[in-house]
């Protein structure tokens, strides 16, 4: 008995030791996998335009945080992010920054999430959607459109809902 023991005990060493090195190979790999920071596409939009007609203005929350975005920007940035089938978000490194009322920011994975018929779709190129998970908070989900109407998001987590939609209708704000 004792010498199966030693046997056995001499064996678990050896595969433990081999464990403890893929480990260690895998480590590099695994921090490595960290999304590229992402390009800060916001910018406050101070001061607020004054004195527009009702008609200038998009939508007009009694409270919000007003910025301007750089579209072109965004743009380029969804436009890394695959089609939602061939990736997982949990893996994607496609990462957006959204702005939230208090002041903070929040980094997104994203995935190109079609919700048009393809026909419709080829019909309408410039009309894009998109799903994103929450980087600083996993539990943070958001769709979202950049169409020539502007860009429009959704973000939903425990923490309440947040809505990004133009303030007027020239999209400055």
């Amino acid at each position: 008995m004792p010498r199966a023991r030693s046997r056995w005990l001499t064996a678990l060493l050896r595969n433990a030791t081999r464990m403890v090195a893929i480990l260690a190979v895998g480590l590099p790999r695994m921090t490595s996998a960290q999304p590229a920071p992402a390009v800060h596409p916001w910018r406050p939009a101070e001061p607020l335009p004054q004195g527009l007609s009702v008609q200038a203005y998009w939508v007009s929350p009694p409270k919000f945080r007003a910025l301007t975005l750089d579209q072109e920007a965004l743009g380029r940035q969804l436009a890394a992010a695959p089609q939602e089938a061939a990736r997982s978000l949990a893996a994607e490194q496609s990462v957006i920054i959204l702005p939230l009322p208090v002041g903070t920011d929040q980094q997104f994975r994203m995935v190109e999430s079609p919700v048009m018929e393809p026909a419709l779709a080829a019909k309408f190129p410039e009309i894009k959607t998109y799903l994103g998970q929450g980087i600083d908070d996993p539990s943070a989900t958001v769709r979202l459109d950049l169409t020539p109407a502007g860009f429009h998001a959704q973000i939903l987590s425990p923490n309440g809902a947040v809505y990004i939609d133009p303030h007027l209708r020239d999209r400055s704000v």
